[in-house]
Order: C-alpha cells, then structure tokens, then sequence
C-alpha cells in the first residue's frame, strides 16, 4: 500500500492516539547538537473508552520501545526506517483498513505547517471513494483484524516515500520527533470511525449517520 506525503494543512482534527517519538540525541533545528544522555522517549496519549484500537507495542532499530519510558538510540535516523507499530482491535468487529498521519513538528515554522505523511493500511473508505487519491489506485486487500486480535504495520517501510519531503525542510538525520496518529478505522460491514465517533457514510453529498459505540463494542 502506498502513502501520500504532504505539508500537513489540511486534514480536519480528528481525535487520535498520538505517539511522539522525542529521538533527542539528534540535531534541533537552530541549536547546536547535543547528546541527552537520559535517553530517547516514546510518549503515548491515554485512549479513549470508545477507542477502536490500542498501541500495544512499538519497536525501532529491532528493539522494543516502551511508551512513556525513555531508551537509548544510537543508530541516527535509521530509526525512522525500522518504526513498527503492533495495534489490537479493542471492538467487537473485524477490521479491513486503518488510515494513520506522521506528522514531524519540527519542520514547521511560524509561516508553514509541519509536513506530514498519511499511509493507508488495509482496504479502506478513503481509498475506495477517492481511487485518484492513491498512487496504486487500488483497494488494498483488508486486514480481516478479528475483534482482540493484533497486528504489526511496518511504517519503517514506507520511508523512502516521505524522505524526499522531509529533506526539502530539514535533514532526516536532524529528526528527533514523529508523531502518529491514528485518524480513521473502516470496519468490514462498512462502520468508520475518524474524529472521535463512529458512523455509517452516506451516498452522495448526504450527511453520514452517526453510529452509538455500544454497536461497535
């Protein structure tokens, strides 16, 4: 499945898990390089009771990273390309798609937005409403996720897709800070969820229906 990588202005704000990768022992943009030796730090938002899935696990350079815990990186930016995320269906539902944003703070400015990266993972909605949308212009084939069920998106991957954007802003190896987010979930009896609720898309221009949690839990 491919991405799309853009300056990060337009997307709505979703309610979202975000993890923020603060990789201090690189180069901040505007100061001198400095070595935290305290370590490097995954920090993770609190879900919500009604949140379709949780970050069980995250791993770079082949090790396990805790959330909230700090852990010593000594591998530069290669970071950015080993990043794996597991996430487990907390719902009662199976799930095709996930649509997840990395966006990297430290290339905004007061006069631009961060860039920010969007990868759809699985079959989803936004694929199939907006085929153009996609450089592979297909589908994808669904995550079939059972309800409990885990499963590991190698974002790491897919690094080579938003490098090349990055770099207009900042060297990838002066990075230090990612956040992800996770901003739409498309269930396989066609549920969505994105900014916060749950709802059934609509044919046209209409409104979707908002749907009660208590269908999806």
């Amino acid at each position: 499945m491919r991405g799309a990588s853009f300056c990060f202005a337009s997307c709505r704000p979703y309610a979202a898990i975000c993890i923020i990768a603060a990789l201090s022992s690189g180069v901040l943009r505007g100061q001198t390089p400095s070595i935290n030796t305290g370590g490097d730090i995954v920090k993770i938002q609190p879900i919500h009771d009604v949140t379709p899935i949780e970050i069980v696990a995250i791993s770079a350079n082949g090790q396990n990273v805790a959330g909230n815990k700090r852990f010593t990186s000594h591998s530069g930016n290669q970071w950015l390309r080993t990043l794996r995320v597991t996430v487990r269906n907390r719902t009662s539902l199976p799930i095709d798609g996930m649509t997840f944003m990395l966006r990297f703070p430290e290339t905004g400015s007061d006069t631009s937005y961060p860039i920010g990266y969007q990868y759809e993972w699985g079959a989803t909605m936004l694929k199939r409403r907006n085929p153009l949308s996609s450089e592979d212009r297909s589908p994808g084939i669904p995550l079939n996720l059972l309800p409990q069920q885990t499963a590991t998106v190698d974002l790491g991957a897919h690094y080579q897709e938003y490098s090349e954007l990055l770099e207009s802003r900042l060297a990838t190896s002066a990075v230090t800070q990612v956040e992800l987010s996770t901003i739409i979930v498309d269930f396989a009896n066609g549920i969505e969820w994105g900014g916060g609720q749950y709802y059934r898309p609509s044919a046209g221009s209409q409104q979707p229906t908002v749907v009660d949690p208590s269908e999806v839990f």
